[in-house]
């Protein structure tokens, strides 16, 4: 196929005075980026021209010189990092007019890449979803291209981990005298006791390694 309209023919760009022209296998790489970087965001299929145009627009982009402002605001995660049962959706807050852009790495702060996120890192479109068990580091930072400036913010990061499912399963299978107790409190009321459950079912769930869906509390008065 024809190179496209944006973009000058090696045999046009040299005496238009244009950069560089883009051999044909890496405007092969190039789209296969655009292509993959569509997928991973969920969005259907582009056609040619949408694929030519983005294609152009990445190869003037590189073609052209830039510079760096560290001067907008950081991305905020809407969700925190933690302890995850399954799977963990990841959504982060993005302002108008500016993008943001994320990397996923997985191994967790103490691995020896450092993945920090650029103008060319996976555009965040809409909430994701880190559903086999691992640590991930997700790192995101906005981006703004005005002219020859371009305008990014601090990276900002949160650490997910994500356990198997199966234990609080495992859990619930066990027969009922291993997994039935009784914890005697003194000196408080009911009203004060029945306060603070959630805070009792979240420690005795990570003591065990289960779900907080198979720890049930009951307050009963000593007789």
């Amino acid at each position: 196929r024809g190179w496209p309209a944006t973009h000058l023919r090696p045999d046009m760009a040299a005496s238009r005075g244009s950069p560089k022209p883009t051999p044909p296998r890496e405007f092969l790489r190039l789209r296969r980026i655009v292509r993959r970087s569509s997928s991973l965001a969920g969005l259907p299929p582009l056609t040619a021209e949408q694929e030519d145009v983005q294609v152009a627009t990445m190869v003037l982009q590189k073609a052209l010189p830039t510079v760096t402002q560290c001067d907008l605001s950081q991305p905020r995660f809407e969700t925190k990092g933690g302890h995850f049962d399954n799977k963990v959706v990841v959504s982060i807050s993005v302002e108008s007019g500016v993008e943001v852009r994320y990397t996923v790495e997985r191994g967790g702060e103490g691995s020896k890449s450092r993945c920090e996120p650029h103008a060319r890192s996976p555009l965040y479109r809409k909430p994701f979803v880190l559903d086999e068990p691992g640590v991930y580091v997700v790192r995101a930072a906005t981006f703004r291209t005005d002219g020859a400036i371009q305008h990014r913010s601090l990276m900002t990061s949160e650490t997910f981990v994500v356990r198997p499912g199966a234990s609080g399963k495992f859990l619930r299978n066990l027969p009922s005298q291993m997994v039935q107790g009784v914890i005697n409190i003194a000196g408080g009321t009911e009203r004060l006791i029945a306060s603070g459950l959630e805070s009792m079912r979240s420690a005795i769930a990570t003591a065990s390694n289960a779900t907080q869906s198979a720890v049930n509390l009951h307050i009963r008065k000593k007789k």
